[in-house]
């Protein structure tokens, strides 16, 4: 008989990806999904903010576009940078679980010691030859982590990405292009860059969902537990898991790590099947070591031990891990994980949070004092709520920004969170009219 316990949040997300296939049309709205597009291929997400913002209460009133509207809505506030409204929009798809005192938890714990994620994660990677680690869609601080691990990946002698966010594509590109849903986030565009230059190959595996129409309109209206143990899920699972397999078969010994999707790294099978993770073991032998970052993360409300373990170690400012001689801390109401990465709730510094300094890789960059920006304040307080984006000085119109935020007081602009090198800044309007523009 299968086991039904797994990672209840996790699970939620593995669906959430599916459903963004736009078969329903309310009266009256578009599509989300439609207009998160139409917004990736402007390179512009201001005008689709504001859109979802002047009728957010029709699309919650509608059965059909809710749990669409949510999600897509949570994306592009993610890539807008305004994440703790990301976060929101994510948790109101979920039931509020209520936090109590779990004294099991605090005497467990006692066994535990927590140790830089990074650190860890070196370790336990060193004789691997695949590493799976998962994100929260709406959650970019996930991104950031598995960008910070790239480096200490490539000196193990990993030499390719894997990304169920990947279209063929992406094995020519020399830098992200928008209008790949996901990596449309300047966080994502990030990891991909830092490891184009640290040499990774990347790797797409996606396989295209079996659900019918109508299995994916049930979704969409009442959630995943419709389709809990319906099989058409099973097939994108195994779909992506002969794509990886057959990576290995053509490239024998072979380092890879896959960043996946919420529940998919789970080696043990859940309410909704056999999941790739589970899949890619059975077919090619190899256990992978899997790391999960959601359950333990401020964009996941639905695990009330989190809350105590974030406030117990609140002097933690980055990623850590719970070990033990025996081995990691992973929650009871999870299966198949092998390291969990706790994430501690988000400082914010400037208006953007800690994370995004990526390690160091990022610093910020003030520009409020900025003649160029001085001069443009007029211009911007008329305009209303504008879009500041950044390129590296030799992007092509296409390419993902390095970061982006919007700008609704002139006078108090956040900081930017920059790389090294030379750049292109621009200020536009929900138009796409270029209201200022300067280098850096």
């Amino acid at each position: 008989m299968r086991r039904k316990r797994l990672i209840s949040r996790c699970a939620v997300l593995l669906f959430i990806s599916i459903a963004i296939i736009p078969f329903l049309w309310a009266a009256g709205l578009a599509h989300p999904f439609e207009l998160v597009r139409e917004a990736a291929n402007r390179n512009n997400f201001l005008p689709v903010w504001l859109e979802f913002r002047s009728h957010e209460g029709e699309y919650l009133a509608s059965p059909e576009l809710r749990l669409n509207y949510l999600a897509a809505a949570s994306w592009v506030n993610a890539y807008l940078g305004e994440y703790r409204s990301a976060l929101g929009l994510a948790a109101r798809t979920r039931t509020p679980q209520s936090v109590v005192d779990n004294p099991d938890l605090r005497r467990s714990l006692e066994n535990y010691q927590a140790v830089d994620a990074l650190e860890a994660i070196a370790a336990a990677t060193r004789n691997r030859q695949v590493v799976m680690i998962n994100e929260e869609h709406r959650d970019s601080s996930h991104r950031a982590f598995t960008a910070e691990l790239l480096p200490i990946l490539r000196d193990q002698g990993f030499r390719y990405l894997a990304a169920e966010a990947f279209g063929p594509e992406i094995q020519s590109a020399r830098y992200p292009k928008v209008g790949r849903e996901y990596t449309d986030d300047p966080v994502f565009g990030d990891m991909i860059r830092r490891a184009i230059d640290l040499g990774f190959t990347l790797v797409p595996y996606e396989s295209p969902s079996t659900c019918s129409a109508a299995e994916l309109k049930e979704f969409n209206t009442k959630g995943f537990g419709a389709i809990a143990g319906n099989s058409c899920m099973e097939g994108r699972e195994l779909g992506q898991a002969q794509n990886l397999a057959k990576f290995i078969k053509t490239h024998p010994g072979a380092k890879l790590l896959v960043h996946a999707g919420g529940a998919r790294i789970a080696k043990e099978d859940s309410p909704f099947g056999y999941l790739m993770a589970w899949n890619f073991r059975e077919l090619t032998k190899i256990d992978p070591l899997s790391i999960d970052q959601i359950q333990m993360s401020e964009s996941d409300a639905e695990q009330p031990d989190y809350t105590f373990i974030a406030a117990k170690y609140a002097d933690r400012p980055a990623p850590f891990v719970l070990r033990s001689k025996t081995g990691f801390f992973v929650p009871e109401t999870s299966e198949g994980l092998d390291v969990v990465v706790i994430h501690p709730l988000a400082r914010y510094e400037h208006g953007r949070p800690a994370w995004l300094s990526t390690g160091g890789w990022r610093k910020p960059r003030l520009i409020a004092q900025l003649p160029a920006y001085q001069a443009a304040v007029p211009q911007l307080r008329s305009a209303g709520t504008t879009l500041l984006q950044v390129f590296f000085a030799t992007d092509e119109p296409d390419a993902v920004p390095v970061d982006q935020f919007l700008i609704s007081d002139p006078l108090k602009p956040a900081a930017l969170m920059l790389p090294d090198g030379k750049f292109r800044l621009v200020v536009i309007d929900r138009a796409g009219k270029v209201i200022t523009g300067f280098n850096l």
